[in-house]
This record gives C-alpha cells, structure tokens and sequence, in this order.
C-alpha cells in the first residue's frame, strides 16, 4: 500500500458496487467510502493504476453513481476475493451532494439531552 496520505476521509459502509474494467463487470461490496475513492471486496484482480469504471446505489438519498477511478492497490483475501482500494476520478457535482447526504443521514447519532428534557428536581 501507498504511503500517500488521503485528501477525503472514508467511511465504513457496505453497499452493493459493480466495479468495471476491460469489458468485464464484477459485483461485490463496498469496505469503506469516501469522496476520494473506495476499498471494496470483490472477484476483481486488478495492477495498481488499473482504468475502472464503479456502479453503486446510495440508499438515502435514493440515486445510482457511476464514476470512473483507478486502482491505487489490490490485496488477495482468499477464497478468490480480493480487496481493492479504488481513487476516484470523476465525481459529478450531483454525486458528490448525495454521497454528503448519504454520510449525513448514515451518520446521525441522537441528540444531546437537554435540561428540559430532564424531570424537574424541585418535583
């Protein structure tokens, strides 16, 4: 693995992800996501630099992404998966917004109890 340092932090999620290269489609499921790129598990052996075309459904907000990114590594995991670690190339504006959603929505934690919210002492 590279000792580049990413620009975009990643997220742990898993969704369905086709992954595309020289003609040939592979589905598998996503590791982690990012704005930058993905690492995902999946049939697909690829060489570092590796063209590809990613397919993924966001859940919230419903919508379909297709971008084209690279192979930045690949790492066997037996059973003929692979792990591979996919850099984003092209993101259209309108992906970008609903993978920020998509972060949002996945990441709500409850919010903080406040003094109303509390029986009164004084009861």
């Amino acid at each position: 693995m590279s000792s580049v340092r990413r620009r975009f932090g990643r997220f742990e999620r898993q969704l369905p992800v086709v992954i595309e290269a020289a003609g040939q489609a592979f589905s598998g499921e996503t590791v982690n996501i990012g704005l930058g790129g993905l690492c995902a598990r999946t049939a697909f052996s690829a060489a570092f630099d590796t063209p590809v075309i990613v397919r993924f459904s966001l859940p919230e907000p419903p919508m379909d992404v297709e971008c084209h990114g690279k192979v930045m590594w690949s790492q066997a995991t037996g059973d003929k998966t692979e792990t591979l670690g996919v850099s984003f190339e092209s993101l259209r504006p309108l992906d970008v917004w609903g993978l920020l959603q998509y972060f949002n929505a996945s990441s709500k934690v409850p919010a903080a109890v406040t003094l109303s919210d509390t029986p009164d002492a004084d009861a």
